[in-house]
């Protein structure tokens, strides 16, 4: 890359967002720093649990990808698992000559960081008195710069929270408490405060399961999207009067947690008392009863990334093919849309699911095509009678 092309790299505008690579970067700049004698490009291993397991990791993998042949270089483990996440084991390099504009986008000697460090040191005497006593040091390197707010302000708010003693709170309920108001102003930052308060606790928000069950269980489908899941469940169909239905909103995000009943709140339609508690004991990993697992949503990345999710935490799940057969007869029949007409490009390539026919004959052929179809194409009634 020559030095005029090097001058159009720009900082992205997620980047001060996503803590991880901020981290990753200063690594590569107090190397560089300290061995500013040396050329070599410094280098790191990174391992699985680098970023979170969930669509936040993902969509964080993909942006540092999108660095690459700009400032940095990435190396993948050719020895990792086939269900081990992308970034495993991959190297990160970053091209030294571009040290100055590393510097520029980790705010190196701004005048705002300046500044926030000033506020610090100022909080710190006034804490100290008072008995306050927080990693300062730590808060100083890591600024928590919020648009439109004073230093200090965010100071004395970020006090409010790691006082608070009076109950435990979601990161929402104490963002909306103690910044203005405002209940997102954490969703981004918690990995910041974790950083800087290993020890502080929150409540964890609960994952909403939403199920409707039969008189008798035989199979569980889980179903993608809400309209589906609707129709479903108001149905008569005789195919599915022994299938518990569960609407899958979510579960990617969340599927190591989905069974911790301590995380979950399942909200059950259609309540027969024993079906009832046989299915929450099963969920809950309290019985050794057995299910057919089944699962139906969009023919597209997203859908079968939430399928991997689901078989992480429910292995002997598997597609519901008749559903599948049908949307890939819609995609021949060109009753289907392109990936950049629905602005699906963001979605990411789940790769391997686990499952023989999901990675050998759709993911390949979505993958050449890039051609979607959504669940609700499927005429339901037409599907009753394929089952």
């Amino acid at each position: 890359m020559s030095k005029f092309d090097a001058d159009k790299i720009t900082k992205p505008p997620w980047f001060d967002d996503e803590i991880r690579i901020k981290k990753l970067f200063s690594w590569f700049y107090t190397r560089l720093k300290k061995h500013s004698n040396r050329k070599n490009n410094p280098r790191k291993k990174i391992d699985s649990n680098f970023f979170p397991h969930n669509e936040d990791g993902l969509t964080s993998w993909e942006l540092l990808k999108s660095l690459e042949s700009q400032i940095i270089l990435i190396s993948m483990d050719d020895d990792r698992s086939m269900f081990d996440y992308e970034w495993s084991g991959a190297t990160v390099i970053f091209k030294a000559e571009h040290i100055n504009i590393l510097a520029e986008w980790l705010n190196i000697d701004n005048n705002e960081k300046l500044s926030w460090q000033e506020a610090v040191e100022s909080w710190k005497i006034k804490e100290v008195r008072s008995g306050n006593v927080f990693d300062f040091e730590k808060l100083k390197k890591l600024p928590l710069l919020i648009k439109n707010r004073a230093h200090g302000d965010v100071l004395y708010r970020l006090k409010s929270v790691l006082l608070n003693k009076s109950e435990l709170l979601t990161v929402r309920q104490l963002s909306a408490k103690f910044f203005w108001g405002d209940s997102k102003v954490l969703d981004k930052r918690i990995n910041w405060l974790l950083a800087i308060y290993p020890d502080f606790k929150f409540k964890n928000r609960k994952i909403i399961v939403n199920c409707f069950l039969p008189n008798v269980i035989e199979k569980v489908v889980f179903i993608e999207n809400q309209d589906t899941y609707q129709q479903l469940c108001e149905s008569d169909f005789v195919t599915f009067e022994k299938t518990a239905l569960v609407y899958t909103a979510g579960f990617r995000l969340s599927s190591e947690r989905i069974r911790q009943e301590e995380n979950v709140l399942l909200h059950v339609n259609h309540q027969n008392v024993t079906s009832t508690q046989v299915f929450v004991d099963w969920w809950f990993y309290q019985s050794k009863m057995t299910y057919k697992l089944l699962f139906w949503g969009d023919l597209d990345f997203s859908g079968f990334g939430i399928f991997k999710s689901i078989k992480s935490i429910f292995p002997s799940v598997e597609l519901l093919l008749p559903a599948y057969y049908m949307m890939l007869n819609e995609l021949k029949s060109g009753n289907c849309h392109s990936v950049e007409e629905r602005e699906k490009l963001k979605q990411i390539d789940p790769v391997m699911t686990g499952d023989i026919i999901a990675d050998k004959e759709i993911l390949p052929l979505l993958r050449k095509l890039k051609l979607c179809v959504d669940q609700e194409s499927v005429d339901l009634c037409v599907l009753n009678k394929n089952l």
